[in-house]
This record gives structure tokens, sequence and C-alpha cells, in this order.
């Protein structure tokens, strides 16, 4: 008996997990057979929220934006033509000096150039009194010939001797001598005082009273003081995009703002760069002048100043942000389905915080402002609209950018 109930036991022991184990099988067998699946739901497509503008189609006035030195428009270097001890010298012949048109810069001693010019006068009286005489000699001598012209033989040269015309022509080639020496002393007299042929500025001198002046000698650098240019480089193909010459700039400079005039085109490219150098003059620059009520400076020599060129009003442009503009002149457009877009645009003209687009985009646009990740066509958008991006007429372009 006891022997029986052990048997059972390790059957129990064996055969019941297997039983559970395959109870819990038909089970979970029963419940997947049963199972519904659930109902497939399609997801919304998602949209990407941008930032846009509309562009509108306008004429657009810009200046280009140059930058360049202010330097002289005239530079004198004074060199004297005749030599000598300097006798007087302008008070403002100084470094920073302004001496005025007309005013006599320096005197050298003018006593030796007088005298040479007596004497040359003395001579001319000479050579004037020796020409008289030998007129009254070639009379008497015509009077004579007449009276023998019939009775002798003589050559031409025997007849030109006998009126005395070769003495005749030395005297007078002696009064012509002496006249131009009388000029040539006049001039030296006239030389050895240095007026200024322009209201100059002085940058610097080497000349003292009681000095020597050597001929040819540097004694003192100076330049016009009544206009100073400045001279920008533009690149050769923008030329066409600015108004003629004459047109009034803006010269910006570090202590304040002048205006000048478009002066020249100085008819040299570079041929690396491929720029063209352009003159901007201005006047009176060492004079402060009012302007809007303000006081504008002087310029310096050597100042570093931006101009701004004014160009022809760009006719029918779109005025992009700069922002918005990507690699290769390229924009992102949201269509009219909200779907991006990638525009290839003709860009005549960059500007600090624009683009004005002539080709390749349409007016009422949306171009896209805000950064897309990946930027592919066709991608849905949810654009947020900024209105309008409006172009100051005081909008200026970066050359060579």
């Amino acid at each position: 008996m006891a022997s029986q109930i052990k048997v059972v036991g390790i059957l129990l022991r064996w055969t019941a997990p297997i039983a559970v184990i395959a109870c819990g099988v038909f089970v979970a067998k029963q419940l997947i057979n049963q199972r519904q699946d659930p109902p497939r739901v399609e997801p919304a497509p998602r949209e990407l929220p941008v930032d846009v503008i509309t562009v509108e189609q306008r004429d657009h006035t810009a200046s280009l934006q140059v930058f360049g030195n202010v330097r002289p428009l005239r530079t004198l270097v004074l060199r004297p033509t005749v030599g000598g001890p300097v006798q007087q010298i302008h008070p403002e012949l100084l470094e920073g000096g302004l001496i005025r048109q007309g005013e006599t810069i320096l005197q050298v001693d003018p006593r030796d150039y007088a005298l040479a010019l007596e004497v040359a006068e003395s001579g001319l009286v000479a050579a004037e009194a020796d020409l008289a005489i030998e007129l009254g000699n070639a009379a008497v001598a015509e009077r004579e010939w007449k009276l023998l012209e019939g009775s002798i033989e003589v050559t031409e040269a025997g007849r030109k001797l006998a009126l005395r015309e070769p003495y005749l022509a030395r005297r007078r080639a002696e009064v012509a001598s002496a006249r131009t020496r009388v000029a040539q002393a006049e001039l030296d007299l006239e030389r050895a005082e240095i007026k200024a042929p322009f209201d100059a500025l002085v940058l610097s001198e080497s000349v003292e009273v009681g000095g020597q002046a050597v001929v040819g000698a540097e004694l003192a650098r100076m330049v016009d003081r009544s206009r100073f240019a400045v001279e920008v480089s533009v690149p050769a193909e923008r030329l066409s995009l600015l108004q003629g010459l004459g047109a009034v700039a803006r010269v910006l400079l570090p202590n304040g703002e002048r205006t000048g005039t478009f002066e020249r085109v100085l008819g040299e490219v570079d041929a690396e760069g491929r720029m063209t150098r352009l003159q901007i003059t201005i006047t009176d620059p060492l004079v402060p002048r009012e302007t809007s009520g303000s006081a504008s400076p002087i310029v310096l020599l050597g100042a570093y100043a931006e101009v701004l060129l004014p160009c022809r009003p760009v006719e029918n442009a779109l005025s992009v942000p700069r922002a918005a503009v990507r690699e290769g002149d390229t924009l992102w457009i949201a269509d009219d389905n909200d779907e991006l877009q990638i525009r290839q645009v003709e860009i005549l003209m960059r500007r600090p915080e624009d683009v004005l687009v002539v080709a390749g985009l349409e007016d009422g646009a949306r171009v896209i402002t805000s950064m897309v990740a990946v930027p592919l066509p066709g991608l849905k958008l949810s654009p947020r609209t900024r209105g309008a991006q409006p172009v100051g007429a005081g909008s200026l372009e970066e050359a060579g950018r």
C-alpha cells in the first residue's frame, strides 16, 4: 500500500507541471485566436512651422558703399629757380600753416638780381645807341651808293657791304640780344620772390631766414587746401549702376560727415582685382560746414573715409533680406500649397541688410527667413507671415560683394 502511494506521488510530481503547461498553452492559443486587430489610423501629415515674408516688386534707390583715404588734390613741392640768401619767409611757412593765394611764401635776397638787371638795361641802351649810329652810317652809305651806282661795276655782295647791310644786321642782333638779357634779368628778379599759386596748407618746410636757397633743392611741400580728394575703388562692372559725374556723395569720416562730388573716373582698371579708381572731391575741407543744423567736421589728410555713391534707381526689383539668401544665390519659397520650393535667383545688388532680386522671383512670393534643417522640395510647411520687407532710400550696397 505504501509503495502504491509512493508511485502515485512520483507520477503527480512529473505529470502535474506538464498538465499545467499544456493548459496554459491551450488557453493562450485560444486567446490569440480570439484577438481582434486594432483599427489602422493614418497619421496626420507633419507640417514644419517657418517664418516667411511677402516680397513686393517696386523701384529702389540705393548707394554704393566704398572706402578710401583722404589725399590732396594738388601738391606743390617748392624748389627755387634762383639761388641766394633767404631774406624773408611767410609767417605761416610752418607745418600746418595756411597761406593764401598770391601771398609771398619766401623772398630770396633780390639785390644781386636787381644789379644784374641794371647791367642788362645798360647793355641794351648801349646796343640801341650803336644801332642808331649804324643806321646813320647806313643812310650816308646809301646816298653815296646812289651817286656811284652807274659808274662802277660791283657784285651783289659788294653792294651789300657798300650799303653797310651786314653791319646794320649785327647791330640789330646786338639790340635783340640785349633785350633778351634784360628780360632774363627781370625774370630772375621776379623769381626771387615766390608766391603761392593757390590757397595752401603747408605739410613740411626746411628753410629759415638767413639760410641759403639752392636752385632745385626742396624748401617746402604744400597742398591745395581749397579741395581734397578721396580716391576709392569700385568693381568695373558696377560703374553702370552709378549716377553720372557731378553726383553728390556722402563722405563718412571718423569724426562726422561731409558731402563730396563725384569728380572723375581715373581711367585705370586694376588688372588683378578688376577695380576702377574713382575720385571724390571735398570743397573747403578745412572749413567746418553747417549741415542739417549740425556742424560738419574738418577733413584731415590721410583720414579713412566711407563714401556712399548714389546709384541709378533700380526698377521693378524685389527686396529680400540678406539673411534669407542661401548658398549659390538661392531662396527657399513657400508656394501656394504651403510646400517648400528652392529658387535660383539673379541678384543685381547686395546691400548690408538686403539684396535686390531682378529675376527668378515673382511679385508677392513668400520667402522663408527661418532656418530649415533639411530643406527638401515639397516639404509641407506651416508658414507664419511676417509681412512685406520695406527698404529705405538710404540703403547701401557693399562694393565687391
